[in-house]
């Protein structure tokens, strides 16, 4: 009877993680641009209220804050707000040494196995491979990230490097290389530069230290945002796009405007009955670029000129500049803020469902051979639903909020709450680890840890084929909205049982391998 209650419950489950590709939406929160300052035409000011000149600008309008978790000891990063998985970078010394692929001296020549330079080892293509072809992490996935995640890993409060270096450190100054081709001339690659922010792109075949520039790199993994067919006309003037929830204006404005007008501008504009539009910041206006149109570099659904558009996103480095995004091809960069450019207003966002506390968490990571032991703090911020001024939100009690299980996709971590109000005050934390070589301790007054077998590793190898495509659904689809997410915590939750039961019925075992097969071959 057990045994066949373990089937059903087998069946059902794994039936529901796998179908439901076909079912659930992508979500595709953006990260906040990590800016917080406010500044006039050229230096940094106190935030003005509503009414009052400047007002409207990035670090008004927070949305998503960047949020990071340190995993496996500290050599991958998990952004918290996309999901995404990403290398982290060591031994910053000057000096490259090609034997060890994170080294973060290590610069390569774009290259995808049939256009731009390859190398010996010292290629984009080599790169990767040699992460995958090493399981880094315990995963083979990896690859090239587009210029958009690239782009979104920006602090835009720093510079020299601009991202967070708590989570990235050695992170070199200067240009890492996209996986995106420019689309008015396929000789070219996208590249950002963690020097100050700017995006641009070089030449496939150039060996960029010849150029003064360097082409370095950093792996991700997880699945990609950026559909063709995000975009809904509402008929009304306004564009939605479905993957971020924002909403944008359709029909830029004729006129071209100076940095503080452009702030006014959106501030004052009334369209399709909504009052709250604003200046979009910098990454909200580089998720619309169409990467691979150009001239205008955008969906054909909007009306645009092919020019530069501002964002409400000053430059931390030289704040006499505030950063805009040119449509003509999708370069991205900053200008003196009397410079007149054009306007597309934006309102609303779709936020991210994150933890609302401060977690001090000590990650260790065990094999034959070695361990190592770091440390790491994460705070971050949970809301959801509109991020404009017309509804905003207040996670601690004030009823606006509602809360969800929500945990790192890597261990299956589950957090609830005593109050749907109030988020602040978690009463269970679980942690399961999917493979006996690695254990995850979170250190906190309410937390447990359970050691358990991935039943889909048990029954196909840790590194199977079967096992990766059932990690990339789970990365790239269910972890992407609540109700997918609420799926693989009942999976992780329902593991141990599942992996005892599957041993102690062989019977059981096979004819649910037989049922998995069946799915994943419709799923692939």
């Amino acid at each position: 009877m057990r045994a066949k209650k373990g089937r059903i419950v087998l069946v059902t489950l794994f039936a529901v993680l796998c179908l439901s590709t076909l079912v659930l939406a992508v979500d595709c929160p953006l990260p906040d641009t990590g800016q917080t300052k406010c500044y006039d035409n050229d230096s940094e000011i106190t935030c003005p209220s509503p009414g009052e000149p400047f007002y409207g600008q990035d670090a008004q309008y927070p949305c998503n804050p960047q949020s990071y978790t340190s995993l496996a000891g500290g050599i991958m990063v998990q952004d918290n707000v996309t999901g995404f998985i990403w290398e982290v970078k060591q031994d910053k010394d000057d000096t490259p040494n090609y034997t060890n692929p994170h080294d973060a001296d290590n610069t390569y020549t774009w290259y995808d196995g049939s256009n731009g330079s390859p190398g010996d080892g010292t290629d984009t293509l080599d790169f990767i491979a040699a992460l995958n072809s090493a399981h880094f992490g315990g995963y083979s996935d990896w690859r090239l990230p587009t210029i958009m995640e690239l782009a979104f890993l920006i602090d835009r409060d720093m510079y020299y490097p601009s991202i967070n270096t708590t989570f990235f450190p050695n992170t070199v100054s200067s240009y890492y290389w996209s996986s995106t081709t420019y689309a008015h001339y396929s000789g070219y690659a996208w590249s950002v530069g963690f020097n100050d922010g700017d995006v641009t792109y070089f030449f496939k075949s150039y060996d960029l230290k010849s150029y003064g520039y360097y082409g370095y790199v950093r792996a991700v993994r997880a699945g990609q945002c950026g559909s063709f067919d995000k975009f809904i006309d509402n008929g009304d003037g306004t564009v939605t796009d479905t993957e971020t929830g924002l909403m944008w204006q359709k029909d830029a404005d004729p006129d071209r405007y100076s940095w503080q007008e452009a702030l006014s501008y959106c501030e004052n504009l009334t369209l399709a009955g909504h009052k709250d539009w604003r200046l979009p910041n910098i990454n909200e206006l580089i998720s619309i670029v169409d990467y691979g149109r150009d001239d205008p570099s955008i969906d054909p659904i909007f009306n645009v000129v092919s020019s530069g558009y501002w964002s409400s996103t000053t430059s931390a480095f030289g704040p006499y500049g505030a950063w805009y995004v040119g449509f003509g091809f999708g370069g991205v960069g900053y200008y003196g803020k009397s410079f007149l450019y054009y306007v597309r207003a934006v309102r609303g966002g779709k936020a991210a469902p994150w933890i609302s506390t401060t977690t001090s968490t000590s990650i260790t990571t065990s094999s034959s051979t070695s361990s190592s032991t770091s440390s790491s703090t994460t705070t971050s911020s949970i809301y959801e639903g509109n991020c404009s001024a017309e509804a905003p939100i207040d996670c601690f009690g004030d009823g606006s909020m509602c809360c969800w299980l929500s945990f790192p996709i890597c261990c299956g971590d589950g957090y609830c709450y005593a109050n749907q109000n109030d988020c602040s005050e978690p009463i269970t934390t679980t942690t399961i680890v999917p493979t006996p070589t690695t254990s995850i301790n979170s250190t906190s007054t309410t937390t447990t840890t359970i050691q358990a077998l991935c039943p889909s590793e048990s029954l196909y190898g840790e590194y199977s084929e079967q096992t990766e495509l059932l990690r990339y659904i789970r990365d790239t689809v269910l972890s992407t909205t609540p109700e997918g997410r609420e799926l693989i915590r009942l999976y992780y939750g329902l593991s141990p049982v599942i992996a005892e039961i599957m041993n102690e019925d062989e019977d059981c075992k096979t004819q649910v391998k037989e049922m998995i097969d069946g799915v994943l071959g419709k799923v692939e």
